[in-house]
């Protein structure tokens, strides 16, 4: 039997609830075509006939059909192109809006099969003493099937809709949360863990916080992972510190999530200053987050903070908002990558960094006359 991703993570957890660098659930691929661990995340296509689109076995001499690039194609290890980034996916269609759309009878259609799925599994672990063997036998392959066609879509396509459509058919709420944590802890594909995830943010409560911020630390899972727990957590205050200690493992797309998902108006200034610090370096680029950072760590505030300071003793602090700085930069230069003008009074916190800059405030920051000259040429 496949080992479920959620026992994956916690086998491979270290100390403070950070995954290896080199965790990944979507790699390797074995030679029968599915993942490691499970992760059958994407089917081969069939034709009419049985053959899968570009095969050899078509007779009649047609050529075949270019078969659609899938992850598993880009994951292989001979086809020459880089390995995917867990969380990549979902990132790149949520910004692609056209890309997700899908007929309202799919949608409805998926939304029926789950909540069908959701009472059989109920019946199961509440009632399945006295039923019947058969009984028992036809409910579990209700499930099982239900699971089998999750693993057909992405839930970054489908899921909104269809939690929408379940709760228009008056879906129990305990029943629900009760298979969406079925399908998060023993989950064995992507689909899965990441369905059942949205089902416990849509019908859970904050006593699923642990097992969403466990499932978090993967890259792949984040951005469900922090959408539920934005949902079942009530205060500001917690998620915010709850997002910010998930960023702090996390390295890529999973971080990039965690801090876009954190309120503009953050009043811990333990968050505010981590994110100061730490917020813009990650794997993909600067300037992926440095707007975010900047007005989720207060940036303008903070500058305006150190008039009359002489010297700033926290070099990481400055070396993050050189980040920021250099972030914005690069953004200019990104196709709908927001940038400075993006960032509310951003000149004041210019203003306040050239001036503390001159006092020598920043002199523990090597980039910070570099960050200052390039500002004053453009400006800003």
């Amino acid at each position: 039997m496949k080992e479920s991703i959620y026992s994956r993570i916690k086998k491979a957890a270290g100390e403070g609830g950070v995954l290896p660098e080199s965790f990944n659930i979507l790699l390797p691929y074995d030679a029968s075509g599915e993942a490691a661990g499970g992760d059958a995340s994407v089917n081969a296509e069939v034709t009419a006939d049985g053959n899968t689109p570009g095969s050899d076995s078509q007779e009649d001499g047609k050529k075949p059909k270019k078969r659609k690039k899938t992850r598993r194609d880009i994951a292989s290890l001979d086809s020459g192109e880089p390995a995917p980034r867990q969380g990549e996916f979902d990132a790149v269609m949520v910004r692609i809006p056209g890309r997700m759309k899908h007929s309202v009878f799919v949608n409805f259609y998926i939304a029926l099969r789950v909540k069908s799925a959701i009472e059989a599994f109920y019946v199961l672990k509440k009632k399945s003493g006295g039923l019947k063997q058969s009984k028992i036998e036809r409910l579990e392959r209700k499930v099982y099937n239900v699971m089998t066609l999750i693993d057909r879509y992405e839930p970054v396509s489908v899921i909104d809709p269809v939690l929408s459509q379940l709760a228009t058919l008056k879906t129990d709420r305990e029943k629900a949360a009760m298979f969406g944590e079925y399908l998060a802890t023993e989950g064995v594909t992507v689909q899965q863990v990441k369905t059942g995830i949205a089902l416990l943010g849509t019908f859970g409560d904050a006593s699923y916080k642990e097992l969403l911020t466990s499932l978090g630390m993967c890259e792949e899972l984040t951005f469900f992972a922090v959408k539920a727990l934005r949902t079942v957590i009530k205060d500001n205050g917690e998620f915010a510190r709850t997002a910010q200690k998930l960023a702090a493992g996390l390295r890529g797309w999973g971080k990039v999530a965690a801090i876009l998902e954190m309120p503009d108006k953050i009043e811990d200034e333990d968050v505010r200053r981590w994110i100061l610090s730490h917020g813009a370096q990650n794997e993909l680029g600067l300037y992926i987050s440095a707007c975010e950072c900047a007005i989720k760590g207060d940036l303008k505030g903070y500058m305006m903070s150190l008039d009359g300071m002489e010297i700033l003793v926290d070099k990481d602090l400055g070396d993050g908002i050189c980040d920021i700085f250099d972030g914005l930069f690069q953004a200019e230069k990104v196709k709908d990558a927001d940038s400075f003008s993006e960032v509310p009074d951003i000149y004041l916190a210019v203003a306040s960094f050239k001036a503390a800059e001159a006092r020598g405030c920043f002199q523990l920051c090597r980039e910070a006359p570099r960050i200052v000259d390039k500002l004053t040429a453009r400006r800003i």
